[in-house]
């Protein structure tokens, strides 16, 4: 696998903290970003200060959809990204 510079060792993906039990807690402030020129952001990564022990119906939503459970996380940031360009498309 190969890292970005930048990308703090000790941070992880949800799906790596879902696994633990843990849960961001904002979605939108993750400490680490994977993106690629041409498909963005592929990959957040939170650190654990940055999460928080999940609720046992967090826990099951997680358990019954682990992997689009992660993808739900990086379209919130995508969304939040282009509606951000948006905003600022709109003040031009």
């Amino acid at each position: 696998m190969h890292r970005r510079k930048g990308k703090p060792e000790e941070s992880k993906t949800v799906r790596q903290w879902g696994l633990l039990g843990r849960i961001p807690i904002d979605a939108l402030k993750p400490s680490y970003i994977w993106e690629t020129q041409t498909d963005g952001p592929v990959t957040v990564y939170y650190h654990e200060e940055n999460t928080r022990e999940m609720t046992e119906s967090e826990e099951a939503a997680f358990l019954a959809d682990i992997k689009g459970y992660g993808q739900r996380y990086l379209q919130m940031i995508i969304q939040e990204r282009a509606r951000l360009r948006r905003g600022g498309e709109d003040k031009a």
